[in-house]
C-alpha cells in the first residue's frame, strides 16, 4: 500500500525512465525519461522527515529559466548554479509531499 501510494506521487521518475550519470550523489539518484525530464531521487536518512533546504546537484544544471518541480508539491522551486551543476533552493515548511523519498523534476538539463 505505502509502495503504491509513494508511485501515485513519483511514479514519473520510474516509469519509463533510464539511470542518468552520474547516477549518484550523496542522497540522491539520477533518471531521465524518454522527453528529456531528469529526476533527482532523494533518499532521506532514517528518522529524516523534513526536506533539505539545499540540494546541491554537483553535474546536474537546468537549463536558464527552467522550473524545477518537488513531484507531489504545489510549490515552485528556485534554484541556482553552482560550479558545473546547481542547488536547488527549498523554502522553508515545504512538507515532503511522500515518504520515503522525494523526487525533484528538472524539466529542462543544460549539461
Amino acid at each position: 500500500e505505502g509502495l503504491g501510494a509513494w508511485m501515485g506521487v513519483n511514479g514519473a521518475a520510474i516509469y519509463g525512465t533510464r539511470p542518468l550519470a552520474p547516477y549518484l550523489e550523496g542522497k540522491l539518484r539520477f533518471t531521465r525519461g524518454t522527453d528529456g525530464v531528469a529526476y533527482a531521487i532523494y533518499l532521506p536518512d532514517e528518522g529524516e522527515t523534513e526536506l533539505p533546504r539545499y540540494v546541491p546537484l554537483a553535474s546536474i544544471r537546468p537549463a536558464p529559466g527552467a522550473t524545477v518541480r518537488l513531484l507531489g508539491s504545489p510549490v515552485t522551486l528556485e534554484w541556482e548554479p553552482s560550479g558545473q551543476g546547481s542547488v536547488i533552493l527549498v523554502p522553508r515548511g515545504t512538507a515532503p509531499p511522500a515518504d520515503h523519498a522525494w523526487v525533484f523534476e528538472i524539466p529542462d538539463m543544460d549539461r
